[in-house]
């Protein structure tokens, strides 16, 4: 095993320097999504013994050009010996590209090491919502500003961190985010790229509800990171989620007002709603 090499279509250049350089290895495991680069590598491992891991629940590796990562997708099957996917959402949605994914794909769960995650703290601590992606309408954010607008009517003292990964972002909606910074002074509480085990565990609800037309289909792995902390989560109750996640922690990411409803019983995490953490965890664990 060596160290992991970051490959990006990006990089152009660089791209082409370290898929050469993993031609040098026997077995190569490319973890990610469709897009160029896995075919590229895909392409240039091809005889080698290679896998690929979806991750993220998403199949695509943008929500754009769809047309080309479509072709791109039946491309795929011929250039890896074998797939790693997290559901069986995103198994049907890979036979519906191409039946030649049929005998190379495995549904396999995540393994995550319960001990490097914090337990949750926030009980004697103002409230908190916690977002951590980046600001886009896509990844539901206009929804937790509008719940966080809602709950803060009945809860003054409420915060809200934003923790932006740094892709690019909705310029509508970061201006938005500003005004509320300026309205809510320091009760607003802006990020970048954080430790997700830290900031989950000190949160009192954790929000995404992303938009099917988001590209993840099926096992946003931050929900599950949410749940081995002991924190409540509120995500989208779109196809794939819900073989995962208790409909009790899912709500539709097309109706804000029903999302904020759902955000006011999560936040005040009582001993049910423990139970049921304790109990979707279990539920997780045994698939």
């Amino acid at each position: 095993m060596v160290e992991g090499i970051k490959i990006s279509f990006v990089e152009r250049i660089g791209l082409i320097k370290k898929i050469l350089y993993l031609r040098s290895f026997n077995r190569i495991r490319y973890i990610g999504n469709i897009g160029i680069s896995s075919v590229l590598v895909g392409f240039f491992t091809a005889f080698k013994e290679n896998s690929m891991n979806i991750t993220d629940g998403g199949i695509f590796s943008t929500v754009r050009r769809v047309k080309l990562l479509r072709l791109l997708a039946k491309i795929t099957p011929f250039l890896y010996r074998e797939f790693n996917i997290y559901t069986q959402h995103q198994l049907k949605i890979l036979l519906e590209v191409s039946s030649k994914f049929k005998n190379k794909v495995s549904v396999t769960m995540p393994i995550l090491d319960r001990k490097v995650y914090f337990q949750n703290t926030s009980k004697d601590k103002p409230p908190t919502i916690l977002y951590m992606s980046h600001i886009s309408e896509f990844k539901g954010f206009d929804t937790v500003l509008f719940i966080y607008e809602n709950l803060k009517k009945e809860l003054p003292n409420l915060k809200l961190i934003v923790a932006n990964n740094g892709v690019m972002s909705d310029k509508t909606l970061l201006e938005k985010l500003y005004s509320y910074k300026t309205q809510y002074k320091d009760d607003i509480i802006l990020k970048n790229k954080v430790n997700p085990y830290k900031e989950l565990s000190q949160c009192s609800l954790y929000i995404y509800v992303f938009k099917k037309e988001n590209g993840t289909f099926a096992f946003p792995l931050s929900l599950y990171e949410s749940l081995l902390c002991g924190t409540p989560f509120l995500g989208p109750k779109i196809e794939g989620v819900g073989e995962f996640f208790d409909d009790f922690f899912l709500e539709n990411p097309d109706n804000k007002k029903l999302c904020a409803l759902k955000a006011a019983k999560l936040i005040n995490c009582s001993d049910e709603i423990r139970a049921l953490i304790a109990n979707n965890l279990l539920k997780i664990q045994k698939q």
